[in-house]
């Protein structure tokens, strides 16, 4: 039974931290949309649709993030050693 509870316990974290990550992202779009208070229905659709493609894509970029950080953090110890 431990393992069913542990591995849902992660698909749980797998799927709420890139859905948090939207919701961050939607609430920075809507509150910059109200700060220029934007009018145009047109702009306000491209920046929604935007929002959506890259809160689809949050998922699918996350090893690419991860490949980065680990070959930023390798280069950076080679020029640190010297």
């Amino acid at each position: 039974m431990v393992l069913i509870t542990s591995g849902s316990s992660i698909l749980l974290v797998q799927l709420a931290v890139p859905a948090l990550r939207g919701i961050v992202l939607a609430g920075a779009a809507g509150l910059g949309l109200a700060a220029f208070r934007v009018k145009s229905t047109s702009q306000r659709l491209f920046t929604w649709t935007a929002v959506l493609y890259a809160a689809l894509a949050i998922p699918l970029l996350r090893p690419c993030a991860v490949m980065a950080e680990s070959h930023c953090s390798k280069t950076s110890i080679l020029f640190a050693t010297g």
